[in-house]
């Protein structure tokens, strides 16, 4: 069985989901949860003007979150929208 189960993070209509606030409420309910490891992506990658090198700052800001919470193993990894990169002439 295959499965997706992500995060969203950035840019969503009118909103905008910053990557450590987001990363703070998930570390906070992690030993309740149990989950410790998740993927995410950026939403903001699909906006009709959006840039790359925006959207790589966005993963880079987040990959800088260190959570408070001393959870060990704690992962995070993002995914990157490639369908929308070549629909937009990236090769």
């Amino acid at each position: 069985m295959y499965t997706d189960h992500h995060i969203h993070i950035g840019q969503f209509n009118e909103v905008y989901y910053d990557a450590l606030q987001v990363f703070e409420i998930l570390d906070s309910l992690a030993e309740t949860t149990g989950v410790t490891r998740l993927c995410y992506s950026s939403t903001s990658s699909c906006r009709d003007d959006a840039e790359l090198v925006l959207v790589e700052e966005e993963i880079a800001y987040a990959q800088s979150y260190k959570s408070t919470f001393n959870i060990q193993d704690l992962r995070y990894c993002q995914m990157l929208w490639i369908e929308v990169w070549i629909g937009k002439g990236l090769s």
